[in-house]
């Protein structure tokens, strides 16, 4: 008899799960629950994690002895599985009626947490996700299981930077002056096939994040997003944030009362989740598409 017992942080199935692979929500919110309930002994490392995709696997290798792929997890017939990938889209989507409404398969994710041994059924309502942000946690939260990088020896070996570039982005020319005028080495990181081959890129999660983690690299200029954010776990210098898809207003003067509230519970201010000491500027939008004073700060 299979004892083995699955916990789904994230999906690659487009037909019911199809908003569950966003990685931001994945770090911020169902990796961290997972997280929380290992730290509160409410689940071990023997629990098999399953992710959306081969390259965030980084994000639980170095925790738990085994993780998989949701194609992979599709291809067993498991029945011992808390599914959080309900998580991803609200806070409160786990709730049944919810799931119900959406025709979500196997979705009694409130419940199968509930049996782990939490007092409420509402997430925020049990206290391991209030005052949770520990210095415990946040080591936790920057374990990620990071590769070797020789291959970017050439690149890594001087000071560097990464710019990440999403989809649809508007603002590629102006990305490539950057790097032109900039006259440090960098790494783009994008998930887009429209980039220019003159530059170096990376498209893999892993690599990404082991470059961020880099001594060498000296500063990350992002838009505000999941791909940009995942630097708050493995950037512990200098990080530049710019606005395009989103339209949030962050003040920089107002970082510590987002911190604050997020301290005291996790859902509050949810991506200002900053578990390494980092610098994190928000760049208004004259400041960004100032190349002169985006390098001043860059540089300063």
């Amino acid at each position: 008899m299979n004892s083995s017992k699955y916990i789904i942080t994230s999906s690659s199935d487009k037909k019911f799960w199809g908003w569950c692979s966003n990685l931001g929500h994945e770090l911020f919110f169902t990796r961290k629950i997972v997280l929380i309930l290992l730290l509160n002994n409410l689940i071990n490392e023997n629990y098999i994690i399953v992710t959306a995709y081969e390259d965030r696997k980084c994000l639980y290798s170095s925790i738990f002895n085994n993780v998989i792929t949701y194609d992979t997890f599709m291809t067993l017939n498991e029945t011992n599985v808390i599914n959080l990938c309900p998580y991803l889209l609200s806070l409160y989507a786990a709730e049944q009626h919810f799931l119900d409404n959406i025709g979500a398969p196997n979705g009694k994710t409130m419940q199968c947490l509930k049996n782990l041994g939490l007092d409420e059924v509402m997430l925020c309502e049990n206290d391991i996700f209030k005052n949770c942000n520990t210095e415990l946690l946040n080591n936790l939260c920057c374990k990620i299981d990071f590769i070797d990088l020789t291959l970017y020896e050439n690149i890594i070996k001087s000071d560097f930077f990464i710019i990440h570039i999403r989809y649809g982005s508007k603002y590629l020319e102006y990305i490539y002056n950057i790097i032109d005028t900039f006259n440090i080495n960098c790494i783009i990181f994008t998930q887009s096939t429209n980039i220019s081959n003159k530059y170096n890129i990376v498209s893999d999660l892993q690599i990404y994040a082991s470059l961020l983690n880099h001594v060498n690299c000296k500063f990350f200029i992002s838009e505000w997003s999941g791909g940009g954010q995942l630097s708050q776990f493995c950037h512990n210098k200098k990080i530049l944030y710019y606005y395009d898809n989103y339209p949030a207003d962050y003040n920089n003067n107002e970082e510590s009362l987002y911190r604050e509230n997020n301290n005291k519970n996790f859902y509050a201010y949810w991506d200002h989740y900053t578990p390494i000491n980092c610098k994190r500027i928000f760049l208004k939008k004259e400041d960004f598409e100032n190349i002169d004073i985006l390098q001043q700060i860059c540089f300063e």
